[in-house]
This record gives structure tokens, C-alpha cells and sequence, in this order.
């Protein structure tokens, strides 16, 4: 009643805890960081030659993998992308939400890479780019908290968001979607750059 939330989930993690939950967001955006200022250092010359004939750990489980798996992979990639799409919609209803979503999102992407070939590759995210994703979504979360401020609202009080054309339940279930979309964003981005990182090193 306090919140208008569908769940008593939701009403801890959106509401009473929204911030809380936003802090938690970014500490898994600053662990990605993490790992690219660590694992992203240049090599020298020697260990550029030792590493020549090394594979990384996709080309090994590209070796690793049976026709039957490669076969199957596609297959999987856009129902594990539709799951995430509902459970992200379903969040503000059901027991699901943002980082459930964007562990899913980063799994089929992963796969995907795993899957096509470098070369082939038609969706290939750089370090940058998965860093300027995971603030985006950062970006959205901290905009929803604060608007409400700007029309008199607390901050992460979703029914004071300025959409006049719905009542304070329609406004808050609307806030907690923008919230979700921007754990989802910058979960995705965090995991797989974490993926990539360890992926991509040779053995």
C-alpha cells in the first residue's frame, strides 16, 4: 500500500532499498573497470612471441565443442534474448528483474560469441564500448532517482515523476521499468566484459 508495488520484492528492492540497489549496479560496473585496468596492460615483445602459438580459451572451447552443441547454440541464443526481455518487462510484477535480465543478455552474447567465428563476428563489442553501455545504463538509473526531485518529489520517488497523463500506480510501475532497464544495460555490459577479459587471455 506504502508503495504501490506488485510484490513485496519489489517494494524492498525498488523502494525502500532503491538506493541501495543502485549502489549495488555500480559496484559491478566498477568491478568491470576493474578488470580491464588489470588485465589490459600491454605485453612486452617475448611475451607476445611465447604466446604466438598459444590459443585463447574461446578458440579451446570452440575445439572443445561437438557438432551437436554448435547446432543447438543458435537455436538457444534468441529464446535465452526473448526470456530476458520478459523477465525484464515482468520485473515490477513478478520475482525478476534487472540483473537477472542482464546475466541472460551477457550469457547469449557470450555464446553468440562462442559460437560465429572473429572474423564472421557481425556483432563485436569493443572495451569502450561495453564501458560507455554499463554507464549509460548507470546514467538512466540515477536520471529516474533524480527527477522526481525536480518537481518536488524525494529522490527515487517514482510517483512524483512528471507524467501527467498517469495516475501515482501507472507512474510508479513506469519508474521501477526505467530503474530495471538500467540495472539490465549495466549488468550486461559488466559481465561481458568481465567474460571477454578472462576469455580472450591466452591459456
Amino acid at each position: 500500500e506504502d508503495t504501490h508495488a506488485a510484490n513485496i520484492v519489489t517494494a524492498v528492492l525498488a523502494d525502500y532499498r532503491g538506493l541501495d540497489t543502485m549502489l549495488e549496479t555500480t559496484v559491478i560496473y566498477l568491478a568491470s573497470v576493474a578488470v580491464i585496468l588489470i588485465m589490459s596492460g600491454k605485453k612486452s615483445k617475448s611475451e607476445l612471441e611465447l604466446e604466438r602459438d598459444e590459443r585463447t580459451a574461446y578458440e579451446a572451447i570452440r575445439n572443445f565443442g561437438t557438432q551437436e552443441i554448435w547446432t543447438v547454440l543458435p537455436i538457444l541464443i534468441p529464446i535465452l534474448l526473448l526470456y530476458a526481455i520478459y523477465v525484464l518487462m515482468h520485473g515490477e510484477v513478478s520475482l525478476g528483474g534487472g540483473f537477472q535480465a542482464g546475466a541472460l543478455i551477457a550469457m547469449s552474447y557470450i555464446l553468440y560469441s562462442l559460437v560465429e567465428e572473429e572474423y564472421e563476428r557481425k556483432l563485436k563489442l569493443s572495451q569502450f564500448s561495453l564501458m560507455c553501455i554499463g554507464a549509460f545504463g548507470l546514467l538512466i538509473y540515477f536520471s529516474t532517482g533524480l527527477l522526481p526531485t525536480l518537481f518536488g518529489g524525494n529522490f527515487l520517488e517514482y510517483g512524483a515523476l512528471p507524467f501527467p497523463f498517469m495516475d501515482e500506480p501507472e507512474r510508479h510501475s513506469t519508474g521501477i521499468l526505467m530503474i530495471e532497464i538500467g540495472v539490465t544495460i549495466t549488468v550486461a555490459s559488466s559481465i561481458i566484459t568481465i567474460l571477454n577479459a578472462i576469455l580472450e587471455r591466452k591459456r
